[in-house]
């Protein structure tokens, strides 16, 4: 049979030809990588992980043009986001292709030589290295499996890696510390003599060298376990668990000072100790967290659950007066809302408060939606320089509990025995008042009838005289006579200064501006106050705490004026830098009449107002009376002698209302002031417009005739049971019990004026 070599070589040809296709498109399609990228390819781990290896290269060299910023991207291709980095483009090429290195336009970007294609472009001056090249282009063989943000990726027990070397292994971390000694063709050192191990373990889980005696300990005991017994020790040592806070503190921005502008003083060690003792006492990790994060919010929150939640208040905090209070209170929301992120969800999500976050899957309106659960708490954006700033937590030392429970239970005894004195008078009551001649206990009266302008020295009273004078006393004999040399030619350079005020009816105690102008008063003459610079000092009165009883009476013929505001009448309390303590009457926004004794803003203060309005253009005695209690309560306020029905605002108040320097924190004897307050850099000012007369301070809380005797409201208006409160204000036994309870009142508000506080997180109520 003769064979046709033409029919048998073409389905042979054929063949060879779909073959040699086949080995060219299975083998072909990888392309050869540059020899320095081949070598760093060698060395690549096993398998490439997206979050550990590429993402930290992408985010870093390619995001500024192709990562969320819309406005900053080009070509259309996004790389931070799955389904558009592996998406066709406009060009008809595709950044990456699962397990295709060839069709990934991304790889011959990277090696390109040409600088009109190169990634990055040299314009960047970014560039990527073999390794990080290498990096990219297994992991794409290598299928280029995506991953969720790394944070977001629940924690697994990874699986132990096999190692082929015959080294000694203790236990399983031996097999992944051993694995990456093979990647990098290493070999383990020789066991350390005992003396280098206990430094090395004393000094990692302690931070301190071991002593002499942990030396020698150590080198007597032969037993096996000698090494364990040495960890043991050390995990337990307060030596430890302090290293580990060292760790979380700085997480936690840990601070004993604000920070800021003057960096001023606070008092945050007792967060530090529960930080401590929840180390030494190996609280879980998930209690180590929720107390801190919402420690308060657990039922039946002990005072530690409390204090844990200064975590939150670490944040620094402004006190330049010319800074915006809310805007730094804002401020504060958004360092706790990024402080959560960072220390609790490995995010750093302080990026997305201005912006979506450039790399990690951030929003800025999830930025602000998680911060609402840190902007539920009543706090300033500005306060004093070197005081804890509310809301705070007090911290009682045993004594001082002990002491306060028995001052609670001694008031409330005497209480009860003033309450049946009030009771016995109602039984027995007989008596009819006649005509109010004079009321007892007036401290200041101040007509306001004649003014005269006096030209003196200017004084300049400096705050922190006490403080300079202790240092001078530590000083040298040579150097105290160089600091008198300094002060004696300073004191020759100085030119004295003058300042002009007007004394009111001849009286010290009583100045003015010089804007303040006499006018027709209730009884003769008054002030009135017509400019923003205008207000009346009232010197060495009205000096009152939380415990005294005091009155106040003035008449006042207020101006309408264009805008709605605060308008003070009289009072002493403070600007920020003093948390505004003191007392104060003003009109409203709304004239009505309004009350506020303060400890503190915004949280440890009473506030009370009326529901009737004060007339504009019209004269209306306006006074207020207070009986020491440190209750809402225990405020009357009265228009024209007729006491009005009040709303209670706030009635918190705890501690004592005496005003502070602003600047040293202590006691500051500041001047009463009538037609302004001292609020300068924040909130409303309180400036008055209008005409005031007849002011006048009593030591004690009046009764409501002795008040409708200074509104001139007729004695028939006055009520039995009205007259039977004056009666009782005059009963020497009920007197003298009111002594004895305001002195145990002062003797706890002295009390908690020395208890340690601690600022803590205290959601506001519902």
């Amino acid at each position: 049979m003769k064979l046709n070599y033409k029919q048998f070589y073409r389905p042979v040809a054929w063949i060879s030809t779909i073959l040699l296709l086949f080995l060219q498109f299975t083998f072909g399609c990888q392309p050869s990588l540059p020899d320095e990228v081949e070598v760093a390819y060698s060395d690549l781990p096993d398998r490439i992980d997206y979050n550990f290896h590429v993402k930290p290269i992408l985010a870093d060299r390619c995001y500024a043009c192709h990562g969320p910023d819309e406005g900053s991207r080009k070509a259309g291709l996004r790389l931070d986001i799955e389904a558009e980095a592996f998406q066709k483009l406009a060009s008809g090429k595709r950044a990456f292709v699962k397990g295709k290195l060839n069709s990934s336009e991304v790889f011959h970007r990277m090696i390109s030589s040409n600088p009109e294609t190169i990634m990055p472009p040299p314009t960047s001056n970014l560039s990527l290295s073999p390794r990080e090249i290498a990096i990219i282009a297994k992991w794409v063989e290598q299928g280029a499996e995506w991953k969720d943000h790394w944070s977001f990726i629940p924690v697994e027990s990874p699986e132990i890696p096999k190692v082929d070397t015959e080294w000694k292994r203790n236990n399983p971390i031996d097999f992944f510390i051993q694995k990456g000694l093979e990647q990098q063709n290493l070999s383990p050192n020789p066991i350390a003599d005992k003396e280098r191990l206990l430094r090395r373990v004393t000094m990692d889980l302690t931070g301190l060298p071991p002593t002499i005696q942990e030396i020698d300990d150590f080198l007597k005991d032969s037993s096996p376990n000698a090494y364990e017994k040495v960890v043991d020790r050390l995990l337990e040592s307060q030596e430890h668990a302090e290293r580990l806070t060292m760790e979380w503190l700085d997480v936690a921005r840990y601070s004993d000072s604000h920070g800021v502008s003057f960096d001023g003083y606070r008092e945050m060690w007792p967060y530090r100790d529960w930080v401590i003792e929840a180390f030494k006492s190996n609280m879980s990790h998930r209690e180590f967290i929720t107390k801190q994060v919402a420690g308060d919010l657990l039922p039946n929150a002990t005072t530690n659950d409390k204090l844990a939640t200064a975590f939150y208040r670490l944040n620094p905090m402004e006190a330049s007066a010319g800074s915006i209070s809310e805007e730094y209170r804002v401020e504060y929301v958004a360092e706790r809302t990024a402080t959560t992120g960072t220390a609790f969800l490995g995010l750093t999500m302080g990026c997305a408060k201005c912006h979506d976050h450039k790399f990690d899957p951030i929003s800025q309106k999830n930025f602000f939606q998680l911060s609402a659960f840190f902007n539920s708490i009543d706090e300033y954006g500005l306060g004093p320089t070197d005081l804890n700033r509310p809301p705070t937590l007090l911290l009682f030392e045993d004594s001082q509990k002990r002491t306060l429970d028995s001052l609670d239970q001694l008031i409330l005894q005497k209480d009860k025995e003033l309450k049946k004195i009030e009771v016995s008078q109602i039984k027995d009551y007989v008596a009819e008042i006649g005509e109010i001649k004079k009321i007892e206990n007036e401290v200041g009266a101040f007509p306001f009838e004649s003014f005269e302008k006096v030209k003196r020295p200017q004084k300049e009273k400096n705050p922190f005289a006490e403080e300079e004078a202790e240092e001078y006393k530590k000083k040298s004999p040579k150097e105290k006579a160089k600091i008198d040399s300094i002060k004696k030619a300073e004191k020759k350079k100085k030119k004295l200064e003058f300042e002009e005020v007007l004394i009111l009816d001849k009286n010290k105690k009583s100045e003015a501006t010089l804007g303040v102008e006499l006018v027709k008063g209730k009884v003769g003459q008054g002030v009135a106050f017509d400019d923003d610079y205008d207000y009346v000092s009232i010197k060495k009165a009205g000096f009152y705490d939380l415990y005294d009883p005091f009155s106040v009476s003035l008449w006042i013929n207020p101006k309408k004026g264009e805008t709605k505001h605060i308008q003070n009448i009289i009072g002493n309390s403070g600007n920020f830098l003093s948390f505004y303590r003191g007392w104060e009457m003003f009109l409203d926004s709304t004239n009505q009449l309004s009350i506020r004794l303060i400890h503190r803003l915004p949280d440890d203060f009473i506030e009370v107002t009326t529901q009737e309005k004060v007339l504009f253009g019209d004269w209306s005695q306006v006074g207020f009376t207070y009986d020491g209690t440190g209750k809402a309560s225990g405020i009357s306020i009265f228009i024209n002698g007729e006491r009005q029905k009040l709303a209670i605002l706030s009635d918190k108040l705890t501690r004592s209302i005496l005003p502070i320097h602003e600047y040293t924190a202590k006691l500051d004897t500041a001047p009463v002031r009538l037609g302004k307050s001292y609020r300068l850099f924040s909130f409303d000012p309180g400036i008055y417009r209008g005409r005031m007369d007849e002011l006048r301070l009593f030591d004690r809380e009046l009764s409501p005739v002795e008040m409708a005797s200074l509104g001139e409201l007729e004695e028939k208006s006055v009520s039995k049971s009205i007259a039977l409160e004056h009666l009782i204000s005059k009963e020497k036994s009920a007197i003298d019990l009111r002594n004895e309870i305001r002195n145990l009142r002062k003797t706890k508000t002295d009390l908690l004026g020395a208890v340690r506080e601690v600022m803590v997180m205290e959601d506001m109520p519902k």
